[in-house]
């Protein structure tokens, strides 16, 4: 998942559907780090009022259940010890 996902028509939805695959076994941290990074980049790519016609928007990550899978392992992550 290098350059892959912002070349994409659809990167945000191939980022979380990618970071689902890869974290079906367990947490693992450098795969929350990368995906987020990958996120980061394609927000800040985008702008700030994209027209995303495929792709998530922004506001439509609040009701994605694979943005919510990430926000659960980052809590996780936040309160592990």
């Amino acid at each position: 998942m290098a350059t892959a996902p912002m070349m994409s028509e659809t990167p945000v939805k191939l980022i979380l559907s990618e970071y689902s695959k890869m974290s079906s076994q367990g947490f693992d941290g450098r795969i929350m780090s990368q995906s987020l990074e990958h996120l980061l980049q394609v927000v800040q790519g985008r702008g700030n009022k994209p027209r995303v016609f495929a792709d998530l928007s922004i506001e439509e990550l609040d009701t994605s259940h694979r943005m919510t899978k990430v926000v659960e392992d980052l809590k996780f992550a936040l309160t592990t010890d």
